[in-house]
């Protein structure tokens, strides 16, 4: 499709061992989209193992396609691409089950913004994909007005500290997270937004506020969590 490439990477066992099939997953996806699929085998035991980083590269600017959406009314969305490639990975991942496949993050990545969205129940990124991009653009130039400089919008945030007490706003966490459930209102209530001078703002959805505040994504977590322990030795 014009305009648009994708981009998935994951980590392997260590044997290599690879998907079922993902040579002609890969011709698949290819003969739509320009494809970049790579895979790398890691020593790490953990989480993370067969779960896709999706990228999916947009050329144009999302403040195009919020104007669109708030002049004309037009339904739009990311839907329209992203369902196709949804459709495939589900038909990759059902037939590679031993391998616990995941999704551990979609970034939608546009010419003015890069927006970042996190699963937090199974299909949950396929379910709210158009909702949140349509809510995105009635709250975009407001976002964009406010903080000057947004470079990533991260969907959802959530105020809640952790077990370990290191930090109130952060993305769902991988490991030893303390909420014990998600609902697909998470996904409209806190945004974060990270700006070109290490500025970090949570954007209230409903009340259409914005707060000056540190949020941590995953691997900034994992940074702070190992500061904690390394000064508690």
């Amino acid at each position: 499709m014009e305009n648009i490439k994708i981009k998935l990477s994951y980590w392997t066992y260590p044997e290599g061992d690879d998907f079922e099939d993902i040579e002609t997953f890969k011709a698949d996806l290819s003969k739509e989209f320009e494809t970049e699929i790579t895979s790398q085998p890691t020593d790490a035991m953990g989480g993370g193992l067969y779960e896709f980083v999706i990228e999916i590269i947009n050329n144009v600017d999302f403040a195009d396609i919020a104007k669109d959406y708030l002049e004309d009314g037009v339904k739009i969305g990311l839907g329209y691409f992203w369902k196709p490639i949804f459709k495939r990975i589900k038909e990759l991942f059902k037939k590679n089950k031993q391998y616990n496949p995941d999704i551990e993050v979609a970034k939608f990545i546009f010419k003015d913004i890069e927006i970042i969205i996190y699963p937090l129940y199974l299909d949950s990124i396929d379910e709210v994909i158009d909702e949140s991009i349509q809510t995105l653009s009635r709250h975009y130039f407001k976002i964009k007005n406010e903080t000057k400089s947004a470079t990533s919008i991260h969907i959802p945030i959530f105020n809640q500290v952790d077990t370990y007490e290191v930090c109130a706003y952060r993305v769902r966490l991988n490991v030893d997270e303390n909420i014990p459930t998600f609902k697909k209102e998470d996904y409209f209530k806190l945004w974060g937004i990270k700006c070109v001078n290490d500025t970090d703002y949570i954007y209230d959805v409903n009340n259409k506020s914005i707060l000056k505040t540190r949020f941590y994504t995953q691997q900034e977590y994992d940074i702070l969590l190992d500061k904690k322990f390394e000064a508690e030795r």
